[in-house]
This record gives structure tokens, sequence and C-alpha cells, in this order.
């Protein structure tokens, strides 16, 4: 399909655009699971480059389909926060 042809409005295009990545689907699946964070996510989807599991991370929370979750206590040591799906 030309890409001048497409609605830049329609909702399913936009839903592709997000969701339409190689790793997208199966990082939401497993923070679906329970809440995870960075290094546990990485040992889950091993085939995923530490650069591409970030770039995706960030997507999903720009698009608000994953959060960081605030932990109670002050930040952690390492500055690493786990992450949930919303």
């Amino acid at each position: 399909m030309n890409e001048k042809n497409i609605n830049k409005d329609c909702p399913v295009w936009r839903t592709m655009q997000i969701m339409g990545s190689k790793w997208a689907m199966l990082i939401l699946f497993h923070l679906s699971q329970r809440t995870h964070r960075y290094g546990e996510l990485k040992r889950a989807i091993p085939q995923v480059s530490e650069k591409v599991l970030n770039e995706e991370l960030k997507t999903l929370c720009t698009h608000q389909l994953v959060a960081k979750v605030k932990l109670s206590r002050s930040t952690p040591a390492s500055g690493v926060f786990p992450y949930r799906f919303r």
C-alpha cells in the first residue's frame, strides 16, 4: 500500500505504528503477567538487544501502554525502576 494513501488519523494505522514492531507484543505479554525490572525483561527476552529493548520501553511508555513503577521508598541505588502494563 502506498504510504500517501494512508489516513494518519486512522486508529488502526496508529495502533500498528506502535504495536507493529517485532518486540512490542512480546514485551507487553511479559508485563501483562507481572511487573518486571529491566534486567528481568532482558533475561525473559534474551534475543532482544539492550538498545532495542530501551527504545521499545520508551515508546510504550510514551504511548502510555507501559508505566515505570514509582516505588514508595526513595529511588533505588541502581536508579532502575520496574515496569508494569497499564
